[in-house]
């Protein structure tokens, strides 16, 4: 059974974007368990309410957030299609 070249070309470009994302989000999920920000992220945002402030990150397939007032930090790094609270979004 012959494989045509769109096959090959859309196999290649498909291992070749799964070769990328998972190395970066390895090493931003290691950043983080060592106390350390994300590098790899598309877009952040920082949000403060009276003295609670959060940090969002969104990177190919994950979000990371780091919420912070006065007593604690809570940091949280999760799948992308998941919500904070543990639900699909």
């Amino acid at each position: 059974m012959k494989v045509s070249k769109v096959s090959k070309i859309t196999s290649l470009i498909i291992c070749s974007i799964i070769i990328l994302i998972v190395p970066i989000t390895v090493v931003d999920y290691m950043r983080v368990k060592n106390e350390k920000e994300p590098i790899f992220c598309l877009t952040r945002e920082e949000k403060t309410v009276e003295d609670v402030s959060t940090f969002i990150c969104k990177g190919f397939i994950y979000k990371y957030y780091e919420t912070t007032n006065n007593k604690y930090i809570s940091k949280s790094f999760i799948p992308l299609w998941k919500a904070l609270d543990g639900t699909y979004e």
